[in-house]
């Protein structure tokens, strides 16, 4: 057992734990879940990483990142739980790019894409022509789930119409088994980062209570 493990914080270090470390990330992880529960990896094409699911360290500002670590280094439960969701959003990113990867080489794919631009070059906003099939591959991959796209999206119109024949290719012979992998990882994030954050918010409340804090940051904190 190492010595951080039984020493008790002192009333700075938990302050400093509340409002630049458990706070941001639960605000984060809460996100998170909005996304996962619509299995919605929020994945770009161009970045080839997630843009609204991110690494635990990313929700911390960077200056505050020894003060996260000390939090880990006192909190085994909550350092495990990092770890955790970090290997899994990096296989969701992996698997995302997988589908992307597939997905682009179909020629049925490409044609639908092709037609769409035809139809309706603003759907793609300030992406290039040639980028129409990558960006129909980045919506199959996000929107499977969502009833209505929100209308100030320029796709919103075009997703109404074609969306449908679009998520079709996710049952397609040559990329079925690449999404039914993506679903699976989003299931398990989905899962670990629920826990990750009740985890967190657990341990606010205790931390709170005994030493006499807010659980979030206010103007007299």
């Amino acid at each position: 057992m190492t010595r951080s493990s039984v020493r008790k914080p002192k009333q700075e270090q938990v302050k400093a734990w509340l409002y630049v470390v458990i706070e941001p990330l639960i605000d984060g992880l809460t996100r998170e879940v909005y996304f996962l529960s619509h299995n919605d990896p929020s994945w770009r094409f161009r970045a080839k990483r997630c843009e609204f699911i991110r690494p635990v360290r990313e929700y911390v500002d960077a200056q505050q990142e020894p003060t996260l670590q000390q939090f880990l280094r006192f909190n085994k439960n909550e350092a495990k739980l990092a770890i955790s969701h970090d290997t899994k959003l990096t296989d969701l990113e992996n698997s995302a790019e997988d589908v992307y990867n597939h997905l682009i080489q179909l020629p049925v794919f490409v044609t639908l894409a092709l037609n769409i631009d035809t139809e309706d070059t603003n759907w793609r906003g300030a992406y290039g022509k040639e980028n129409a099939c990558d960006l129909l591959a980045q919506y199959a991959i996000n929107w499977a789930t969502y009833k209505d796209i929100p209308s100030p999206y320029l796709s919103a119109e075009v997703w109404k119409k074609y969306g449908p024949a679009t998520l079709v290719f996710r049952k397609h012979k040559a990329v079925k088994r690449q999404f039914n992998h993506l679903i699976t990882v989003l299931g398990d994030l989905n899962q670990i980062t629920i826990e990750f954050k009740d985890s967190l918010a657990t341990v606010r409340d205790g931390l709170a209570d005994n030493f006499g804090f807010s659980p979030v940051f206010t103007k007299d904190s």
